[in-house]
């Protein structure tokens, strides 16, 4: 082989791989891009199902308290009723 052909062998050589490398460094991130959707989807699945618990026991808690005022309320009125019931008398 002359210098010419020789030459041209080690650039053919070095940019075949270097494109060998690029394809490697393209599946590996592909890799990467597939764990972070994975991620992506667990995060939100898990994100609603706290939501989802979350607004349960808010509106668990927001019921008793409301029934809370509610008997507050009708005690109040009740014992309106016992005094007013006595001062009659």
């Amino acid at each position: 082989m002359d210098l010419v052909e020789e030459n041209l062998y080690y650039q053919i050589t070095n940019k075949f791989q270097a494109f060998l490398d690029v394809i490697l460094k393209l599946n590996q991130m592909e890799l990467q891009i597939q764990n972070s959707l994975y991620s992506i989807r667990f995060l939100r699945s898990f994100n609603a199902d706290l939501k989802n618990t979350c607004s349960d026991k808010v509106t668990k808690t927001l019921r008793l308290k409301r029934r809370k005022i509610n008997i507050e309320k009708t005690l109040a009125i009740v014992i309106n009723i016992i005094l007013n019931t006595l001062m009659i008398q």
